[in-house]
């Protein structure tokens, strides 16, 4: 296919409410105790994070270790995503994500509809709130 026929990143929001639960539900069979407060901890709602995580979750209990390799892989590979994500947003959207972090509630809505807000304005997810937090410190 030619060069300029590529794929472009859409973006999406949140799952709705019960998404999140619907989506663990899902691989709850291949999830060790306590897997389902982690995904929701440190991904809230966020569909490719939730799908993220829960693999490694996975893969951690097929291979009989615990969680903790899961966390340390979702740390690893997500500043990734994170960096080109802040590249796309505005010097306005960055600071509205750097008090979201900070615990002020952000009210920009298109940072709710691209999925990097809940609706009460905080990050989607602790893996996402981290990150912010050491951007602030960086």
């Amino acid at each position: 296919s030619p060069i300029t026929n590529r794929m472009e990143a859409a973006w999406v929001g949140l799952l709705e409410p019960g998404g999140a639960e619907a989506t663990i539900r899902l691989g709850s069979e291949h999830l060790g105790p306590g897997d389902a407060d982690l995904m929701r901890h440190w991904c809230g709602s966020h569909s490719f994070f939730l799908q993220l995580f829960g693999g490694f979750l996975v893969d951690a209990r097929r291979a009989g270790t615990s969680p903790d390799g899961a966390l340390a892989a979702l740390k690893a590979q997500s500043p990734t995503h994170f960096r080109q994500l802040w590249k796309t947003l505005t010097p306005a959207g960055q600071q509205a994500l750097r008090d979201a972090a900070r615990g002020v509630p952000s009210l920009a809505g298109s940072l709710k509809q691209r999925g990097l807000l809940t609706e009460d304005g905080r990050p989607f997810g602790e893996v996402f709130a981290a990150w912010l937090r050491g951007e602030i410190s960086s």
